[in-house]
């Protein structure tokens, strides 16, 4: 491995570890002390995962509260899109964008983006019954060439986060579990989101390749252009 490519592997896994953190910090707050019944999976892949995860989350749903308002839209579609509802997943982070249009916080940071195009993926998906593929080009497309050259490659580093870091995120979290018989309020949405990104990212990673060569060269032939 070259030195470059070890240094684009480090940054990818700081940068990880930085939005893990901004996860914990994003739900330490949260008003309900709640406490659910739950069976850690043995493993994060195991085809049991999913229904584990979605029950827990479908639970979760109507009992979930946070004071702070962008906390608990960004927290709930996230429980939406595990509890397999994505057009709602979709609607709240709208409602997310929304609230935050026009205010310091500005244009979304790049990890928010990839979780809007993964929600809108999601809704077209379910909404209009196209395969997953055909329908995260479409969100893809909807966002990713609008952005500044600097924002979009941002974008695609998340996309291109290796796996195996989400894997194994999962896969600790799950551990710390797995002895408890039970998860409290606030490990469950840091275990919804580490599922989340995990999900995501096995579901479009083969798909974002093609697609950044694609904005890449549109890039090009417009540099031409001017």
């Amino acid at each position: 491995m070259t030195r470059a490519g070890r240094s684009s592997q480090r940054e990818l896994a700081r940068g990880l570890l930085a939005f893990l953190l901004l996860v914990v910090l994003n739900i330490g707050q949260a008003q309900n002390a709640q406490e659910f019944a739950f069976a850690a999976p043995v493993r994060a892949s195991d085809p049991s995962t999913p229904k584990a995860l979605r029950d827990l989350a479908e639970r979760m749903l109507p009992v979930y509260e946070d004071k702070d308002t962008e906390r608990y839209l960004a927290n709930v579609a996230a429980l939406q899109l595990v509890a397999g509802n994505p057009v709602a997943a979709h609607d709240s982070r709208q409602t997310l964008r929304d609230r935050r249009r026009g205010t310091s916080l500005g244009q979304p940071r790049p990890r928010e983006l990839l979780y809007d195009i993964y929600a809108k993926a999601r809704a077209i998906e379910t909404h209009d019954r196209v395969p997953f593929e055909q329908a995260f080009r479409q969100a893809y497309e909807d966002v990713v060439p609008a952005l500044s050259d600097r924002d979009a490659h941002a974008v695609v580093t998340w996309f291109e986060t290796p796996l195996v870091a989400h894997e194994g995120a999962l896969q600790r979290s799950l551990d710390r579990l797995r002895a408890k018989g039970s998860i409290q309020t606030t490990e469950a949405v840091e275990l919804i989101w580490a599922y989340l990104a995990y999900d995501a990212h096995r579901s479009f990673r083969p798909l974002v390749q093609a697609l950044e060569k694609e904005d890449d060269q549109q890039r090009c032939l417009h540099e031409d252009d001017v």
